[in-house]
């Protein structure tokens, strides 16, 4: 005997799927979460804290009030069901010292969220990031009537044209930088500048997240190489150090070069020393590594010039003869040499990717010797 089969009509279906989603969605449930002012889940006894929460199916919105006088003091979202508080972002007030901290955590977009608060709890600045970047800032300024003012509202994007010696440029406490300082900002490339739509001669200084730096700058193609070098050529060096130390290709051997040419007069290779310091650095334990710097200047012109701006390369003066001697007329000019003395990088000038380049350089070459056969 055959059995009849349950044929459910398409409206049917719909209708039931209906009734669970907004039973799923409209039935929230209430929690109430103990924190201490480190935002520590503890018992009631020893919370200074209250946090109210409505669970969603699987997607929480939290608000936390203070115990005293019920004031929100944090908002916080989370994509799952374990009230990590690692997840989302938060915005903290903690009690009796009028404190604001903001902070963003380790999740998929990098998300963060800032207030400020003045001493009557009014809202002065506010700002919201994502992946490390401000999208949107805000300060305000409160009058005696109570009325706000706003004083700065920058642009979501990024500068939309040249800055000049004319703008003043602040940073995010309102001190105004100085041109020389937030020329040598955008020379470095880690920092970005956003348009005030109050006053259109102020920007706005903020650094990249590493985060996001390194996530911009890899995507970045490698700079172009120079036209004094040709990848794989061999390269050679006889010179003598500003402190007699002799270099000679000779005894270099096996050795990562990482060469920069450069004078005192030239404003790009002062701007990127910082940066070539780091460079020198990171790789201070590694013997297989030499950076050296081979200068226009003389020794006595050199020396005075790193006591106010020091650059840890091994430094060599008068170097025209061996700039010359690879027709290098543009500064400053970079080049990295591999162990066997052959040109294996090049470029001109400081783009903003080249630092991230000669690391990945150094890298590619110190791993190839370290999967070379021991003889």
């Amino acid at each position: 005997m055959r059995r009849k089969t349950a044929i459910f009509k398409p409206a049917v279906v719909t209708a039931i799927l209906f009734l669970f989603c907004f039973n799923s969605f409209s039935q929230n449930k209430i929690y109430t979460y103990y924190l201490n002012d480190k935002m520590e889940f503890v018992p009631r006894e020893q919370a200074s804290i209250i946090g109210k929460g409505s669970k969603r199916d699987t997607s929480f919105v939290v608000q936390f009030y203070t115990l005293t006088d019920n004031r929100l003091i944090l908002l916080e979202t989370f994509k799952d069901s374990t009230l990590n508080i690692l997840d989302g972002y938060h915005v903290a007030y903690y009690p009796n010292r009028k404190k604001s901290e903001s902070a963003y955590y380790k999740n998929n977009a990098l998300h963060g969220l800032s207030l400020k608060w003045d001493s009557l709890s009014r809202t002065t600045d506010s700002a919201m990031y994502y992946e490390g970047m401000p999208t949107y800032l805000v300060k305000y300024r409160f009058n005696t009537n109570g009325g706000s003012e706003k004083l700065h509202e920058f642009d979501n994007t990024s500068a939309k044209r040249r800055l000049t010696e004319n703008d003043i440029v602040i940073m995010d406490n309102g001190a105004v930088i100085d041109p020389n300082i937030w020329q040598a900002l955008v020379y470095n490339g880690r920092y970005a500048f956003r348009q005030d739509k109050v006053s259109s001669n102020k920007f706005l200084v903020f650094r990249f997240s590493e985060a996001y730096y390194g996530s911009i700058v890899s995507k970045d193609p490698k700079p172009k190489e120079s036209g004094f070098f040709k990848t794989g050529q061999e390269f050679n060096i006889n010179e003598v150090d500003i402190n007699g130390n002799k270099l000679r290709s000779k005894d270099l051997k096996g050795k990562v070069l990482v060469l920069n040419y450069w004078f005192i007069n030239c404003k790009p290779c002062r701007m990127e020393m910082p940066e070539l310091n780091e460079l020198v650095k990171e790789y201070k334990d590694s013997a297989n590594v030499k950076f050296i710097g081979i200068s226009l200047d003389d020794r006595s012109a050199i020396r005075e010039f790193i006591k106010l701006s020091p650059f840890n390369y091994q430094l060599v003066a008068d170097g025209q003869t061996a700039a010359h001697r690879y027709g290098i007329s543009a500064y400053p000019t970079h080049a990295i040499i591999d162990g066997e003395g052959k040109v294996y990088f090049h470029t001109v000038s400081s783009p903003r990717q080249l630092f991230y380049w000669m690391r990945k350089t150094i890298n590619e070459l110190l791993e190839k010797q370290n999967q070379k056969p021991q003889i």
